[in-house]
């Protein structure tokens, strides 16, 4: 594991992204309709623990989707996903390496208790972790 800094330039649609090796150029496209859907419901509700915990059941009818979970040791964590775009074009490269063009994740990575969508896309997500005490 290499810990590099972190670089972000958006200008409208097109975003890039260096860290370290790691270079991400992509371009949003069209809102899906589950992001407008996602968008619809406001940010102070979307946000709260117990929107998450309403949600969370029928989130899990898509492969992978979790609202509402543990992060162990007595931590409760929620996800609020807020919206979702489709890629118009996306590329990669490692080291100056072309990493070829996006395709489904198979298996899509875990984190936590989620996992990210197969398909490639933008989506944009507020996740909340709790510490007891």
């Amino acid at each position: 594991m290499r810990v590099v800094p972190v670089e972000v330039v958006r200008d409208g649609p097109a975003w890039g992204v260096a860290a370290g090796p790691l270079r991400l150029r992509l371009r949003a496209g069209h809102r899906t309709p589950l992001g407008a859907l996602l968008r619809s419901v406001p940010a102070p509700l979307a946000t709260r623990p117990g929107w998450a915990r309403l949600t969370d059941l029928p989130a899990r009818l898509l492969p992978g989707v979790r609202t509402y979970g543990t992060a162990g040791d007595g931590r409760r964590e929620w996800y609020a996903a807020r919206d979702m775009w489709g890629l118009a074009a996306a590329g990669a490269g490692w080291d100056g390496a072309d990493l070829g063009a996006p395709g489904p994740l198979a298996p899509p990575p875990r984190f936590g208790f989620a996992q990210t969508p197969r398909r490639p896309c933008l989506v944009r997500v507020v996740s909340t972790v709790e510490v007891p005490g």
